[in-house]
């Protein structure tokens, strides 16, 4: 079941929760940039454009319905970036103009960017792997360790980006900041928790994670500390993203 709502995060409060069409399973959902609307993949082959005042879907973004068995959206300074476990696909936010892709030729599991420009994508083999749009072709990457890569955030600085390991027996989760030009780990810290979902505030410090446990945690990566445990949170939550500089 496919359920939406909106939580603030300084007044401890939700909007209405909105049920998907036809109850379908939300897979992925991204802000658009001018943070008036959701974009939301759903069930097997749909993404639809959500209005974020009231939550009511628009319309269906048709022109990606080609692009069968989505896995990931995200949106980023005005454009779309879709992915499958075959292609990486750029395009307007309405989703009527497909702009580029580039292929994967290793089974693709998530893909990250910041400046539509450097890309970089997490495989089946667990490897990360860092692409220039321009070249096209793999830059850098990162090798295999113990813990298997769960999660790429972007972070404001296009240098670098923040990755999650942690294998499914383990209830640590390890944080690495890694930087892109030197291809190195700057930071990393372990926290003695099982996430299953977190989004970057815009200062790259603050991390929101849920935990298992459904619990909604901010943490510092500078401290490496838990800076507030938000209380309200019943059900279990599978996405969470950040509007209005992470105050909802």
């Amino acid at each position: 079941m496919g359920c939406l709502c909106v939580y603030n995060v300084r007044e401890d409060t939700f909007s209405r929760a909105v049920k998907m069409k036809d109850d379908e399973a939300i897979n992925s959902m991204a802000i658009t940039s001018d943070e008036t609307h959701i974009i939301i993949h759903v069930g097997l082959d749909n993404v639809v454009l959500v209005d974020i005042a009231n939550l009511n879907e628009i319309r269906t973004l048709e022109a990606l319905k080609p692009l069968l068995r989505l896995d990931k959206v995200y949106s980023l300074h005005g454009s779309m970036v879709v992915c499958n476990d075959k292609v990486v696909c750029i395009s307007n936010e309405t989703g009527s103009d497909v702009s580029s892709h580039f292929p994967h030729s290793i089974s693709l599991v998530d893909v990250r960017t910041c400046d539509l420009k450097l890309f970089v994508t997490r495989s089946q083999d667990n490897i990360l792997r860092v692409w220039d749009r321009a070249r096209k072709d793999v830059q850098n990457k990162l090798p295999q360790q113990s813990n298997r890569i769960r999660k790429i955030i972007s972070m404001e600085n296009p240098r670098y980006a923040l990755i999650r390991r942690q294998d499914k027996e383990q209830t640590t989760a390890i944080y690495e900041i890694y930087d892109l030009f030197k291809d190195d780990v700057i930071k990393r810290i372990a926290l003695d928790t099982n996430v299953s979902e977190e989004v970057l505030l815009d200062d790259d410090d603050t991390l929101i994670v849920s935990t298992k446990k459904d619990k909604l945690k901010a943490i510092s990566l500078e401290t490496a500390t838990i800076v507030t445990e938000f209380e309200g949170f019943l059900a279990p939550f599978y996405e969470v993203r950040a509007i209005n500089g992470g105050n909802g």
